[in-house]
């Protein structure tokens, strides 16, 4: 800035002098004899720069001068103003270069654009939060609550502590707006009394298994046996899958011997099982008990009671087992498939096998397995169970290939909601569905047509480790399923699959809330990443003996700051949306029951005196697109009746509190 003060006075000194000619009058005007200096083109002379202010000051009383000395003046101020812009521009430009936005990290939550350009603003989809967004319109010239709803492939993770909000702002909104097919653990029955009677309205074939509760003679009441599962031409591998989930009922693996022989021992006796109940050797008559047709079902009850029946004992059901051989000439007649003849004459072969593997045992050894495969099969005793998984009411596969309803719909989705109230007794049945689920799904890409199916499970981990979901988790998307896997935190999760890393990286949509579990925290922490600050020092110094510091030197200093603290993850109000791809979302929990729209839809399920029947179509592209509280058209009818779950009141009453 000096130096353009400076400039300028010689070059507005040096103009007058030149057109004034050098006069020697000057110098005693400006009190300093000019340099003089030689050039190629002549000589050159420079004037003090406060030369032109001291001539302007002499001369002003002749008018003819005055005129032109201003214009010197003027040329000063430009040449000052220019100094001044070109010094502005050299220190931005510096700023600039020396400023490194990235050096300490950029993050931060996406805008409004972002979100726009993502696709979390459509119609249809998995709920995950809800954003306020600037608008500018006559009825909301402030903002406007948009839904969040994630329509694509990738599978989402939640991490939701108890009572967060989850079902009222995550499970039951999905569950209202998801168009295929849908199966949703629900542990407290909630999600059926709150969602089943909207979806059964649009034409969805809603069914409900709770196998600890007597089974009602409806059609939204399911059955299912596990063992009906099993393929002819995939008997083998069938029947060594359930085996194994029946011997790993809590997730931990075989762990001793008696485990392993104890799943050697139930291969045999499924495969007996499945060849005794074949239609075209069912009718032999049993040589052991002499009863004729077989009396044991194709079931798991079946197989509790061919292990227990008192009137066979295990020697002589391996006895049969090792004779089986002697059923071959009875298949070879009967059974006209030439596939399905070379599969049942090799199972006789592998149940004979197992046969001859058991009976060389020691006698106690043999009576410890015994014992060890009736423990696994303890479920299976209680009569509710047994009656419940007794028949199958739907397959696997119509899940995704749909079940009729009515005259007019042969193909609808399926909603299955499996209510299991007492998780650690039932576990074992849940499960064996899910991995029956995951491996019969995936086997084969079915051509267009397929519903797209939503495997929705809150509290996953509860269910133990389960190896098919962690290896069928990177692959299911590719064949229609998309996995919701809700856990209460990072640690739950650990503690049941090891290191988070694999499932979180094949979980592209993360949604947080609020925790106080350290190791979620700190997992978010990162995963948000860290952003930089400036911090401003001043310091100031002065002589020992002086009453005041004159001195004062200021520094700015930039240093990394995480996007959002510890701390603040665990009191924030809202939520988090982490996704693949573009930079994470500060967004706020839905809750049903404030929306207009989801309370309208909230329906009594289907029951003995409402069975629940098809109403009007709901169209997501024909919806609106606006309302006060949700950003959307607010529906025409009123509901009849209000259905409040726990989850809900317990909210609420929080609420009240903090007011």
């Amino acid at each position: 800035m000096m130096t353009a003060v400076i400039l300028g006075g010689i070059m507005a000194s040096c103009r007058d002098a030149y057109i004034l000619g050098y006069q020697k009058s000057l110098w005693f005007t400006s009190y300093v004899i000019p340099w003089e200096i030689v050039t190629p083109l002549g000589k050159v002379f420079l004037y003090p720069p406060w030369g032109f202010l001291l001539w302007d000051a002499h001369f002003d009383s002749v008018r003819e001068a005055r005129t032109f000395l201003f214009s010197g003046n003027v040329r000063f101020v430009l040449t000052i103003a220019g100094g001044v812009v070109v010094f502005l521009l050299m220190s931005v430009w510096r700023g600039k270069n020396v400023h490194n936005d990235d050096l300490y990290g950029s993050s931060a939550f996406a805008k409004p654009s972002e979100i726009e350009k993502s696709g979390l603003l459509q119609k249809k989809g998995v709920v995950i939060g809800k954003i306020s967004m600037p608008v500018w319109t006559s009825l909301n010239p402030w903002k406007q609550t948009k839904i969040l709803r994630h329509d694509g492939p990738e599978h989402i993770l939640m991490f939701a502590p108890t009572r967060s909000g989850k079902g009222v702002g995550f499970v039951i909104p999905t569950l209202l707006e998801w168009v295929g097919s849908v199966v949703v653990l629900d542990i407290k029955d909630e999600n059926w009394k709150l969602t089943s009677g909207y979806r059964l309205s649009q034409k969805n074939r809603t069914i409900r298994f709770a196998p600890a509760e007597k089974p009602v003679d409806t059609d939204w009441c399911a059955r299912w046996n596990p063992l009906s599962e099993i393929r002819t031409e995939h008997l083998i591998p069938d029947i060594q899958n359930i085996a194994r989930m029946i011997v790993d009922p809590h997730g931990e693996g075989p762990k001793d011997h008696w485990a392993i022989t104890a799943y050697q021992l139930l291969l045999g006796v499924l495969l007996y099982l499945f060849i005794r109940n074949h239609a075209s050797i069912r009718t032999i008559k049993d040589p052991v008990t002499g009863r004729s047709p077989f009396p044991y079902r194709l079931s798991m009850s079946g197989l509790v009671k061919i292990l227990s029946d008192p009137e066979l004992t295990l020697d002589d059901l391996l006895k049969d087992m090792l004779d089986a051989r002697t059923w071959m000439t009875e298949i070879d007649a009967k059974v006209r498939n030439a596939e399905e003849k070379t599969i049942l004459l090799n199972a006789v072969r592998e149940v004979s096998s197992y046969a001859r593997m058991m009976m060389t045992k020691a006698p106690n050894e043999l009576s410890g397995i015994y014992s060890t495969t009736m423990t696994y099969l303890d479920l299976y005793r209680d009569p509710v169970v047994a009656a419940n998984t007794e028949t199958s009411t739907f397959r696997m596969t119509d899940l995704m290939e749909g079940l009729p309803i009515g005259k007019g719909n042969r193909n609808a989705p399926v909603s299955l909601y499996l209510h299991i109230p007492d998780i650690g007794r039932l576990r074992p049945l849940i499960r064996l569905f899910f991995d029956i689920m995951a491996h019969r799904l995936t086997e084969k890409i079915e051509p267009p047509g397929r519903h797209k199916l939503l495997w929705l499970m809150d509290e996953f981990p509860a269910l133990g480790r389960m190896d098919s979901i962690k290896e069928k988790l990177p692959v299911m998307a590719g064949y229609g399923i998309k996995a919701a896997l809700i856990c209460q935190d990072l640690s739950q999760v650990e503690e049941r699959y090891g290191k988070i890393d694999y499932i979180a990286a094949n979980c592209h949509v993360k949604v947080a809330y609020a925790s106080d579990n350290l190791p979620t925290l700190k997992y978010l922490n990162e995963m948000l990443g860290k952003t930089h600050t400036v911090v401003t020092r001043t310091n100031y110094s002065g002589h020992r003996w002086s009453p005041l510091l004159l001195h004062m030197m200021t520094t700015a200093a930039e240093i990394p700051k995480d996007l959002m603290t510890i701390e603040e993850l665990r009191t924030m109000k809202g939520s988090l949306v982490l996704m693949s791809e573009m930079r994470s979302i500060r967004a706020e929990k839905v809750r049903y029951y404030t929306d207009p729209l989801y309370r309208s839809l909230v329906m009594e399920p289907p029951n003995r005196k409402n069975p629940g029947k098809p109403v009007v179509d709901r169209d997501p592209e024909k919806e609106g697109e606006w309302s006060p509280e949700t950003g959307r058209e607010e529906p025409v009818k009123e509901t009849k009746e209000e259905i409040v779950s726990e989850e809900e009141e317990e909210i609420l009453e929080m609420e009240k509190n903090e007011i």
